[in-house]
């Protein structure tokens, strides 16, 4: 008597099922996709080769040599998931457009969008992608420069000032860029790292690099701790002094600059006039390198 078979042994087929959503969306369906995880989505092939090159190229090669078997009807396999096929059939059937908060689906759709030649789910991603600048700048721009999109690659170099380049978070986001680009993207923050650092050690620039007399009567020398730590920690942390580029509303939760401004000397006299450091400083930081080397 032979052992019976243990269920884990035993190999269960499942046949392949209709995507819910494609089951009477094409009535002339004369092709059916297959997707990686066992979902058939019958189409016209007519709307393939219509929006695909890449299937609009393969419909000219014959499918059916002398002697061969029809093969007309046989599912073609895909060897993308049925999420994304369903995602990407829908945009260019016309049917619906997917919710495109995650940044994930966005670039996996975009570049099999790519992979297949149809141009329209690319325009549409495209103009998708801004609005995922604010969450995901470093994603977003490394999309943006995988597709050669200038404009969009440089808004979210810029965004990405805002950032922490390196902390582990966004070190997770950088393994999704391209070495070159991240090279570029590191060139600017390090360009912009250099100026901040030659115009506030500059005495020409900002007397506070000068030991320099208290302006009251005591005429007693100045004591200008704060203001080095100040310049380190825009050394150290510049996406925190990025507010001084804009209206300045970010200023106030700048610790190390209020500490600059309400520096006094033993008389009481401050050292710095608020209004005019301010000024100098958004301007040193509206003068800073904002995008990348593109070629």
């Amino acid at each position: 008597m032979e052992p019976a078979a243990s269920t884990d042994a035993i190999a269960s087929v499942v046949s392949p099922t209709v995507h819910p959503l494609f089951q009477d969306l094409f009535p002339n369906a004369d092709v059916t996709l297959l997707s990686n995880d066992g979902f058939l989505f019958p189409i016209a092939s007519e709307t393939l080769a219509r929006v695909s090159g890449w299937f609009r190229t393969m419909f000219t090669i014959p499918q059916n040599p002398a002697g061969s078997p029809n093969t007309l009807n046989e599912p073609i396999a895909m060897s993308e998931s049925a999420d994304i096929l369903a995602d990407l059939l829908s945009i260019v059937s016309g049917t619906s457009l997917p919710q495109f908060h995650d940044v994930d689906l966005v670039e996996t759709l975009l570049f099999t969008a790519e992979k297949y030649d149809m141009p329209l789910p690319i325009a549409i991603l495209r103009l998708v992608l801004p609005s995922l600048m604010k969450t995901h700048p470093i994603r977003v721009y490394g999309i943006a420069c995988r597709m050669s999109w200038e404009a969009e690659a440089q808004e979210a170099a810029a965004r990405t000032l805002a950032v922490n380049l390196l902390c582990p978070q966004n070190l997770l986001e950088l393994r999704h860029v391209e070495t070159s680009y991240v090279v570029k993207l590191l060139s600017l923050h390090e360009r912009r790292r250099i100026q901040v650092n030659e115009e506030l050690d500059s005495a020409g620039t900002f007397s506070a690099n000068t030991d320099g007399f208290c302006r009251g009567l005591c005429r007693e020398p100045c004591n200008r701790t704060s203001w080095a730590v100040f310049k380190l920690a825009w050394n150290r942390e510049p996406w925190r002094f990025l507010g001084f580029e804009d209206s300045g509303e970010r200023l106030e939760d700048t610790p190390e600059l209020k500490a600059v401004l309400e520096t006094k000397c033993k008389c009481g006299t401050k050292y710095y006039d608020a209004s005019y450091t301010t000024q100098k400083l958004q301007a040193l930081a509206r003068s800073l390198p904002k995008t990348i080397q593109w070629e």
